[in-house]
C-alpha cells in the first residue's frame, strides 16, 4: 500500500507540472499493483484526454466509474470525454449523474450546457448556463455562452449585457470581444464593433476577427461619401490580409458571416467580392474540395434518373422556400431523383412546411462545414442547386467546393 501511495503521489505531482508521460508511467505502475485503483484509472483518463486520445480516455474513465459509481469528478470527466467522441447521450447522462452527487459544482453544469448546446437544445442550455452563473457569477465561459444563445434568440440587449459581464470577468477573453463585436455590428454600432474586433485581434491574434473588421460596414450609411470611403477601406484591408499569408482552418466557425451589407450600396461589388473569395481560397485549402465522382462524370444516362440536390437554410415558412417550391414540385419524377438538403435551425425543417414531401430524400445537413460537404458529396449528385447564396455563411462557404459536376444558384443575395 505504501508503494502504491508513493506512485500516486509522484503521478499527481508530475501531472500538475505538465510531465504527462512520467505521470502516465506512474499511474500504470499503480495498476500493476492494483488494477482496480480508481485514482490511477481516473488519472490515465485525464492524461489520454489531454493527449487528444478521447476514445482511450473513455476507456479508462468507464473502468473508474464502474469501480466507484459515486465519484462525481470521474463521472463529470467521463461526460466530457463522451462529448469529445460525439456520444452526446452518454455525455449528458454522466454529467447529470455528477451533478446529482455534487450539485454546487459550476463546472459540471457548464459542461452540461455545452452538451445541450451541441444538441441544439438552446433553451435548456440557457437555463443550465444561468444556473452555472448563479453558482459562479464570474464564470467567463458560461457568461459568454449564455450571451451566444441570447444573440441567437435576437435578444441583443441581453446578449450585450452578458458579453460585457464575461469581459469584466476576464478582460483577455478574446471570444467574448469578438462575439460582442458581432452584436454591435448587427445593431449598427460600427465604432463599438471595431473596438471589440480590434481587442480580439490584439489579445488572441484572431484571424476571423481580422477579416470581420476588414468587412465592417454601417448598416445604414450616412452618405454616398461614407459608402465610398468604407468600400475603399475594405478593398485596402483585403489586399493587406492577402499579403499576410494568414491561415484559416474553419471559416464557418472563425468568420461565420458574409459580406451581406455591401449589396445594398447599389454599386459593382465584383472586385471586392473576388478579393474576398481569393483570400478565402488562399487561406483555407479545404474550401477547394472536389467530390471524387465529379472528375469522371458524364452526362449520358441509360434509363437512369439524374440526381439533383437543393440546398438552403431557409426550407421552412420563408420566402426562399415559397420561391422554389414550384420548381422542385414541377420537376418530372421519371427523370430526376430529388434530394432536399436543409440547414435550418428549426427542428422540423421543411417537413411540416411541405417541401420535404416533394423530395425523394430529406437530409438535415450538419452545422459543421466539413461534415456537410461530405454529406452532399456522398450522394454523388449530378446537379447541386443552391436556392440562395450570400444570405448566410454556410451555403456561401459550401459553394467554394465542387460537390456536383453541375452547380447553379438562383435567388438569394444578388451578388456573384
Amino acid at each position: 500500500m505504501v508503494k502504491i501511495e508513493k506512485y500516486i503521489e509522484k503521478a499527481k505531482r508530475t501531472y500538475l507540472v505538465g510531465q504527462l508521460e512520467q505521470a502516465r508511467k506512474n499511474y500504470l505502475a499503480v495498476l500493476q499493483l492494483d488494477p482496480y485503483y480508481t485514482d490511477a484509472l481516473h488519472g490515465l483518463g485525464q492524461i489520454a484526454s489531454q493527449n487528444g486520445d478521447n476514445k482511450l480516455s473513455v476507456f479508462y474513465l468507464e473502468r473508474a466509474a464502474a469501480i466507484d459509481k459515486n465519484r462525481p469528478d470521474v463521472l463529470a470527466d467521463l461526460g466530457v470525454a463522451y462529448r469529445l467522441v460525439g456520444n452526446l447521450m452518454r455525455a449528458e447522462l454522466n454529467l447529470k449523474k455528477a451533478i446529482i452527487l455534487q450539485p454546487e459544482n459550476p463546472h459540471f453544469h457548464y459542461n452540461l450546457g455545452l452538451v445541450l448546446g451541441d444538441q441544439t437544445r438552446f433553451d435548456e442550455a440557457a437555463e443550465v448556463y444561468q444556473h452555472t452563473i448563479n453558482l459562479s457569477p464570474n464564470h467567463t465561459l458560461a457568461l459568454n455562452n449564455l450571451a451566444n444563445i441570447l444573440k441567437r434568440q435576437n435578444k441583443l440587449d441581453d446578449a450585450i449585457s452578458f458579453y460585457e459581464r464575461s469581459i469584466s470577468a476576464d478582460q483577455n477573453y478574446a471570444p467574448a470581444h469578438k462575439n460582442l463585436a458581432d452584436v454591435y455590428e448587427t445593431s449598427g454600432d460600427v465604432d463599438s464593433a471595431r473596438y471589440h474586433f480590434s481587442s480580439a485581434i490584439r489579445i488572441g491574434h484572431d484571424v476571423g476577427a481580422k477579416i470581420r473588421e476588414a468587412m465592417l460596414l454601417p448598416v445604414i450609411p450616412d452618405s454616398l461619401d461614407q459608402i465610398l470611403e468604407y468600400r475603399h477601406k475594405t478593398s485596402e484591408r483585403l489586399d493587406q490580409l492577402f499579403d499576410q499569408n494568414i491561415i484559416i482552418e474553419d471559416p464557418l466557425r472563425q468568420i461565420g458571416a458574409t459580406n451581406f451589407l455591401m449589396a445594398y450600396h447599389g454599386m459593382d461589388d465584383c472586385l471586392i467580392q473576388s478579393k474576398l473569395a481569393n483570400l478565402y481560397v488562399k487561406s483555407c485549402s479545404a474550401l477547394s474540395f472536389e467530390a471524387p465522382h465529379c472528375a469522371k462524370w458524364t452526362p449520358e444516362r441509360a434509363g437512369e434518373k439524374y440526381k439533383i440536390g437543393f440546398v438552403s437554410k431557409f426550407f421552412f415558412n420563408h420566402t426562399i422556400q415559397r420561391l422554389n417550391k414550384g420548381l422542385i414540385f414541377g420537376l418530372p419524377r421519371d427523370r430526376f431523383e430529388i434530394i432536399i438538403y436543409s440547414l435550418s435551425d428549426i427542428s422540423t425543417g421543411g417537413r411540416e412546411e411541405g417541401i420535404a414531401i416533394e423530395g425523394d430524400k430529406f437530409v438535415k445537413l450538419s452545422s459543421d462545414l466539413g461534415t456537410a460537404r461530405r454529406q452532399i458529396a456522398g450522394d454523388r449528385l449530378d446537379i447541386l442547386y443552391y436556392t440562395d447564396i450570400g444570405m448566410e455563411p454556410q451555403t456561401y462557404f459550401l459553394a467554394f467546393s465542387r460537390l456536383a459536376p453541375i452547380q447553379c444558384v438562383a435567388w438569394g443575395h444578388p451578388v456573384t
